[in-house]
Order: structure tokens, then C-alpha cells, then sequence
């Protein structure tokens, strides 16, 4: 199986806003809609293509429909923390146990107080109040250890992106936060002289420390990781924790500053990077699926040139890898040699708007094709996103807009070709700049490399591999 898809699908969007629709007039007008003559089965099969505001507009249309979407509506626990003293936990838990099989963990982290210019340093260190609140901290650590809801197999955490933007103590040196937080690299001791120092770090810790304990997870999906080191990671629970996982989902925090320069600029992200082969990915021995996304403002995966955040994964991970999911990754050698060490266990390979360097000594998109076709034995499908077209003119890439009054002649020939034949990709290649870590779109390169037809000739006879290896596992 091969999909190519070129920003959002448009017959998916019209299916679920004429679900959307029938589902408002049945709500309106209160009658018996055709839906609630199917199946429950295929009901909730119907229910899982809607957005979550939708699916409940369908659990009031009728009793019928309620009891075919409960389980999406209450299928994932989500617990904001630190947890609002409000809410009542034990209560829900109480209600819908039977129905949630998903625990998801918002985390908001916050800087220390500022205590004032008349404030002794010399003064012991106020503790850190507990990431999961106040008055539900131990029902939280029940859940989150796997002591309540002990069937609960899938975990996810976020970082929230955007605490760093509030002013406060972070760190020692630094009193302009956002990415500047991250700016140094540490050792050890400066990892747990700052856990004792500032709340936030030690937040961190205890987040990893009791998901640690959890017995009971074996897919973790982590959003926003924060570059920075944590002391839980050199604990054997965690070594442990990781090596029962079989699904591993990863997505790395990333900003600017707001003055151009990017979160990969930031040594300190470049240090946490590099250390990640060996304090997360090589204990996850047993992952099957892994699932890797790199932030815009925090590029993954180095060039031969001036951009050397490398791709976090070393070719001895993760030696049982069926599944390899891209996104926002720089494709360069680190990733084609990833995928030949893994030639015989892939089955599947995702690109969701990757990219490769401009450069002649870095790869590009022809080479990762033929790697794939030539190397593996038992990749099936292979799919490549793109939200957005690459850009055959200057400034296209800032608006939703066809500029081809900008087009040269020969972007105004690429552009015709690719409106009369959907079955031609323009593959996108970019360059990062040095001093602000900025990826810029190479128009010119797009043209080039379109008009050599190499990218496209690759791709086509992996897809035909591809239909090759079907065929022959009927």
C-alpha cells in the first residue's frame, strides 16, 4: 500500500461535515435519523471519523446513539495538573472505570516565585509543590503508577508549550525565558543541583518517576518532550518502564524567542538530543511502532552543512521496529541509515512533511526511495504527507495563495504538468540557516529536481516493489 496525500483530504472533510449536518437536523428537529438504524457496531465506526465536539452532538440525538459513542466519549481519562482542587476524581472514576481505557497527563509547569529583591539566597529552598495538586495528589499518583485504573495500557503526557513564555525563575543565568531556558548544556550534577533549585525541574521528575512505576503500560505517547535531562532517567525503574514498551510516540518541544533564532540553536537542546539514544531509545528494546516528530522551531536531524542536531536514534535501537512514523524530519544520512539496519524488520514507513537538505552531499529524495526499494524485504506500505504544496515561487510558502504571477517559466511549466497529471509530486527541499536555525524553502531546487525526474522515478518503482510484495503475501 502506497498514499500520497497533498494537504487535507477533501472527501474525508465533506463526509464528516454531511455527518455533521444530518446529525444537526436530527438533534433540530428531533427525528429519528437513518443513522440509528445501523448496527451499533458500524455506528461507532461512523462516530470515530468525527471531531470530538461532534460525537457529542451524536450521543444527544437519541439513547440509541448515546450508547453506541459512550465508549469514544469517556474512552480516554484527560487530568490537567496540577489537578484543580474542584474536581471530583474519585467520583468520575467512580462512573465511567469500565469505559476509560486511556489516561492522558497536561502538564503545566511554572517558574519559581520571584521572593523579592530582600530575599537571604542563603535560605533553604522551599520544596516544590507537587505537580498533581493539592487535594487529589495521591488519587492522581494511584492512576498515574497504574494502581488505579491498573488496566489502562495507553499513556500520554503533554508539556504545555507555552509555559515557558511566563517571566519568573527558571534558571540560574537566564531571566528571558522561552527557548532560552534550554540554552545550556548540563551535566549530571547540574541536573540534580537544579531539581533541588527550581520547581519546575523537579515537576519534571516526579512526572517521570511515577509513570515509571507503572507496570501496566506498554504504548507511551509523550507531546512537547522538554529538552532537558531528568535524574528519573538514570533510575533502573525507568530502564525497565521503557523496556516494556512496544508503541513509543514521540514529539519534541520546540519555539523561538521572537527574535528569529530557534529552539535547536539552543546548545543545551542540542546536548539533551544527543544524549537521547542513550537514556531513552536503547532501552525501549521491545518497540514495534515508533512514532518520531520533530517541532518546525525545533529541527531534528543534521545536514552535512551547517544544521548538526542529529536524528535522536542510534542503528542498534530498537532492533524489533515494524513501524516507523516521520514528521517535520530532516531526511539525511542518520535516517537512511536507520532504516538499512532495520531492512529486515520494517513493514511500514510514514512521512508526514519531511524534508531533505539542498545539498549534492546530503541525500535526497531519489536516494531514500531506492534505499527503500533495494534494501528492505518486507516493507508494504509506505505513505507521504504533505499539508502544503512545496513552493515553486518566492513567498508562496507564507500564504495559502497560487502567486504565478511570480513563476518563472519554467515554475509556470512545473505548476501546468502538476495540475494535468496528480500522479507527480514536487518533493520538497529546504536549507537551514546558521545563525538562526530558520529552514528556508529552496524553490529553485523544487524546480531542479522535479525537472530531473530522478525523485519521481525512484518513487515509482518503489510503489511498484511494493505491489510486487503484496501480490506475493496473498
Amino acid at each position: 500500500m502506497h498514499t500520497v496525500i497533498l494537504g487535507n483530504n477533501p472527501a474525508i472533510q465533506a463526509y464528516r461535515s454531511s455527518l455533521s449536518r444530518a446529525i444537526c437536523c436530527s438533534t433540530v428537529l428531533g427525528q429519528t435519523s437513518p443513522l440509528e438504524k445501523l448496527p451499533i457496531g458500524l455506528i461507532t465506526d461512523i462516530a470515530k471519523l468525527l471531531a470530538f465536539d461532534d460525537i457529542k452532538n451524536l450521543s444527544c440525538v437519541s439513547w440509541v446513539m448515546r450508547d453506541a459513542v459512550l465508549r469514544l466519549l469517556f474512552c480516554t481519562l484527560s487530568i490537567t495538573c496540577p489537578v484543580d482542587p474542584d474536581r471530583d476524581l474519585d467520583g468520575f472514576i467512580d462512573k465511567y472505570k469500565e469505559l476509560i481505557s486511556r489516561l492522558h497527563l497536561h502538564i503545566k509547569l511554572g517558574p519559581n516565585p520571584d521572593q523579592g529583591s530582600d530575599h537571604d539566597s542563603d535560605e533553604e529552598q522551599p520544596e516544590a509543590p507537587s505537580i498533581w495538586g493539592t487535594s487529589s495528589r495521591d488519587t492522581v499518583k494511584n492512576i498515574v503508577q497504574g494502581q488505579i485504573l491498573s488496566h489502562i495500557k495507553t499513556l500520554s503526557v503533554r508539556f504545555d508549550p507555552d509555559q515557558f513564555e511566563q517571566d519568573g525563575q527558571w534558571d540560574d543565568e537566564i531571566d528571558v525565558p522561552s527557548i532560552h531556558v534550554f540554552e545550556d548544556s548540563e551535566d549530571w550534577d547540574r541536573v540534580h543541583m537544579r531539581e533541588g533549585k527550581y520547581f519546575w525541574r523537579a515537576q519534571c521528575t516526579e512526572v517521570w518517576n511515577e509513570i515509571a512505576a507503572n507496570p501496566n503500560v506498554d504504548s507511551l505517547k509523550i507531546f512537547n518532550l522538554l529538552p532537558k535531562k531528568s535524574s528519573a532517567w538514570l533510575t533502573n525503574e525507568w530502564k525497565a518502564f521503557l523496556g516494556k514498551l512496544e508503541d513509543l510516540d514521540v514529539s519534541l518541544f520546540g519555539a523561538d524567542n521572537g527574535a528569529g533564532w530557534k529552539a535547536h540553536k539552543m546548545p543545551g537542546f542540542y546536548d539533551f538530543v544527543t544524549t537521547l539514544p542513550e537514556l531513552m531509545m536503547q532501552h525501549a528494546s521491545k518497540v514495534t511502532r515508533l512514532r518520531l516528530e520533530a517541532n518546525e522551531e525545533g529541527l531534528l536531524g543534521s545536514t552535512s552543512d551547517v544544521h548538526d542536531v542529529p536524528l535522536p536514534l542510534e542503528d542498534s535501537n530498537m532492533p524489533s521496529l515494524r513501524i516507523l512514523h516521520l514528521e517535520n524530519i530532516m531526511l539525511g544520512n542518520e535516517v537512511l541509515d536507520f532504516i538499512r539496519h532495520h531492512a529486515n524488520t520494517l513493514q511500514e514507513i510514514h512521512l508526514h512533511n519531511c524534508m531533505c537538505d539542498r545539498s549534492e552531499d546530503d541525500p535526497s529524495w531519489s536516494d531514500l526511495w531506492k534505499l527503500i526499494c533495494e534494501v528492505t524485504t518486507a516493507v508494504a506500505e509506505v505513505s507521504f504527507i504533505q499539508d502544503k504544496t512545496p513552493p515553486l515561487a518566492q513567498g508562496e510558502e507564507y500564504g495559502d495563495s497560487v502567486p504565478t504571477k511570480e513563476d518563472s517559466d519554467a515554475g509556470k511549466k512545473v505548476r501546468k504538468l502538476l495540475a494535468e497529471d496528480k500522479s507527480l509530486i514536487l518533493w520538497r527541499y529546504v536549507c537551514v540557516d546558521d545563525k538562526y536555525g530558520m529552514v528556508f524553502e529552496q524553490q529553485e531546487d523544487n524546480i531542479e529536481h522535479f525537472e530531473q525526474g530522478n525523485d519521481q522515478l525512484e518513487y515509482t518503482k518503489l510503489l511498484e516493489k511494493l505491489s510486487e510484495r503484496r501480490k506475493k503475501a496473498l
